[in-house]
């Protein structure tokens, strides 16, 4: 089997679970050599907002990933009310690789903006669920405050107090959320548990949904949906 049979399905021609463990590998490297300071820290502020972007692009590509290998999970997203429709004229430039594409070029569309809508997805695609119960407030926290850091420069809204009782709303435009090495770190920690988890999750719901329903995947759909529960070099 050639290298290129086998990263057709991935972006970059790399599993998912392999790129973004080097991705936390590079974060990781760059807190190391990051000065640790007292009170505002912009440099875990910086590398936290690295962190939960990177790991929303992880998300869309495992997704992805899973619908390049077995084309047929589409009917699934479809049968659950999820807009599946494309403009045809986009999977061109693929030529005879567009099969291996699809999941790509549909996940484009939907959003993976909250713990719910991830969830949803993946239940939608194949009965598995990224967060649990708890694992969604604490998610949806790491959001919420991952855009006052983005949209507000950390200082406290009224409509962030109001939504969290982090503070006081006295502390509105006064006082800011911290976000140290140590904050940093937990929600990391959060971050790699649920990204590991999820990668076996889907691989193992993928073999099994070719045994159930009994689809005859080829060998390079198999090698792929090992790779897939691969995590880090």
């Amino acid at each position: 089997m050639s290298y290129s049979d086998y990263c057709d399905y991935f972006s970059g021609g790399v599993p998912p679970g392999i790129m973004f463990k080097m991705t936390l590998a590079d974060l990781q490297e760059l807190l190391r050599i990051a000065p640790k300071k007292e009170g505002i820290d912009r440099a875990s502020e910086i590398l936290f907002v690295g962190l939960i972007s990177y790991f929303e692009g992880f998300l869309k590509e495992v997704f992805a990933s899973a619908i390049n290998i077995d084309n047929t999970l589409l009917n699934n997203l479809g049968e659950k009310g999820q807009d599946v429709s494309i403009d045809s004229r986009r999977l061109l430039v693929y030529g005879e690789n567009v099969y291996k594409k699809l999941g790509f070029v549909v996940s484009e569309k939907f959003d993976f903006g909250t713990a719910k809508k991830i969830n949803l997805l993946y239940l939608a695609l194949l009965k598995v669920s990224p967060f649990s119960k708890d694992a969604v407030k604490l998610f949806d926290k790491l959001l919420t405050d991952r855009n006052l850091v983005v949209h507000h420069g950390s200082n406290y809204t009224l409509s962030y107090l109001e939504q969290t009782k982090a503070a006081s709303i006295e502390n509105a435009y006064w006082n800011c959320l911290i976000v140290d090495q140590e904050y940093f770190c937990n929600a990391f920690k959060f971050i790699e548990e649920t990204s590991n988890k999820l990668v076996n999750f889907v691989s193992t719901a993928l073999h099994s949904r070719f045994t159930v329903e009994d689809l005859h995947p080829t060998p390079v759909q198999i090698e792929a949906t090992d790779a897939l529960a691969e995590w880090g070099p």
